[in-house]
């Protein structure tokens, strides 16, 4: 069974508010004594991770009772569901987890070990910052979801990549549900591209519920939205009053300007936004359409970016 081992990596000029908050890496399998660990980076991608590997990892990242910070890349390392619940449990014994960056892409996980993942995070009550990356995997395929625990009322700032998926309403709707508990959270990217949507559920009408958010981007690129998907993302928008950076793609999707304009009215209504950035497939509007839209970015407060693509 391969042994994954850490070894300390210290830069001689940085000051470290203590000896035990060094970064213990992966870059070397050597022994260590890595058990008071507060930052662990593993990166084992590009490399196979079968059962037993992802046991070991459970079991380095569990014992380290003073993991507040944990970084994980694991993409392309050929990850079935079963191993992906194994790394999970690992994340859940991890009760003093501030910060969890987790690369899942490009592997063969399905909706169980996904949702697994997501209930064993929820058990980080500490935790603010979550990156979680699980695209070109398996999800989307009829699971029979069971309530879990929400992710934790701390979480400030989520990222969440599920681009290359077949998505479906069920998913979308846990997803949404996972998210509207998390009161305190200021910063929400969802990166849902090619997925094929044909409807998003409850998501948007869930996230209107995290009143705090005031960076959102939603990136929904390569799916079948239309115009009412617009204007359910319009009416989250609408509920977030403090919202201060917008970026959105919807390239390649059925909406058109009367979807845009649910949308660009809305956000030019934002007290404190001040920054739009917006993705649109501009080359298939026709002349009023475009210029329709720019005057619609206009109105809002300060237009900082528009990318026309």
């Amino acid at each position: 069974m391969e042994q994954l081992k850490f070894k300390n990596h210290h830069h001689e000029n940085q000051q470290e508010p203590n000896q035990q908050e060094k970064v213990f890496y992966t870059y070397e399998l050597n022994e260590g004594n890595y058990h008071l660990a507060k930052i662990i980076k593993i990166d084992k991608s590009y490399f196979s991770v079968n059962f037993s590997v992802a046991q070991n990892i459970k079991n380095i990242i569990s014992s380290c009772i003073n993991l507040y910070d944990l970084t994980m890349d694991l993409g392309f390392c050929q990850i079935d569901t079963d191993s992906a619940i194994e790394v999970g449990r690992g994340i859940g014994k991890c009760t003093l987890l501030n910060n969890l960056q987790l690369n899942l892409n490009c592997n063969s996980i399905k909706t169980k070990g996904a949702v697994s993942i997501v209930s064993q995070i929820a058990k980080c009550s500490n935790l603010q910052k979550l990156r979680y990356q699980i695209s070109k995997n398996q999800i989307g395929f009829n699971y029979n979801y069971n309530p879990i625990g929400m992710l934790t009322l701390n979480l400030q700032t989520a990222q969440i990549w599920l681009n290359g998926n077949t998505l479906l309403n069920m998913d979308l709707n846990f997803l949404g549900s996972c998210l509207s508990k998390c009161e305190s959270l200021k910063r929400l990217e969802l990166y849902l591209n090619h997925n094929n949507l044909q409807d998003t559920g409850d998501l948007f009408s869930k996230l209107q519920l995290c009143k705090n958010i005031q960076f959102l981007t939603l990136h929904l690129a390569n799916n079948n939205l239309r115009n009412d998907h617009a204007e359910l993302i319009s009416q989250a928008i609408q509920k977030l009053e403090y919202i201060k950076h917008l970026e959105l793609d919807f390239r390649y999707n059925g909406m058109n300007y009367v979807g845009f304009d649910f949308i660009f009215k809305e956000s030019s209504k934002k007290k404190y936004l001040n920054t739009i950035i917006v993705f649109l497939n501009l080359k298939k509007l026709n002349e009023f359409e475009i210029l329709r839209v720019k005057y619609l970015l206009s109105k809002a407060r300060r237009l900082v970016n528009f990318q026309v693509i």
